[in-house]
């Protein structure tokens, strides 16, 4: 069985030439509540922006980091949590 970890790492590695923006976040967590909406519509604008001039640069990851509140452990404290990866 593959982590999640290394999934997270192969799949940086296939988008090594592009930004990469990764959003750590929970259903429960209304900060991430809050921000997913501002995110979609930063994912419309690139879309459109793909689609103009048929290149994509940037890519938007979402990962689902616990349903349980109680499983969380320090993680929560953090949340949400939004990293930016850089070719």
């Amino acid at each position: 069985m593959v982590s999640i970890q290394t999934e997270l790492e192969n799949v940086l590695q296939s988008l090594k030439n592009k930004v990469v923006v990764l959003d750590f976040f929970a259903s429960w967590c209304t900060p991430c509540r809050l921000i997913g909406p501002k995110l979609m519509v930063s994912i419309v604008h690139f879309t459109d922006y793909y689609w103009f001039y048929g290149q994509s640069w940037c890519c938007f990851l979402f990962v689902i980091v616990a349903e349980n509140r109680l499983t969380m452990g320090t993680l929560m404290r953090k949340l949400p949590l939004i990293v930016i990866v850089a070719p």
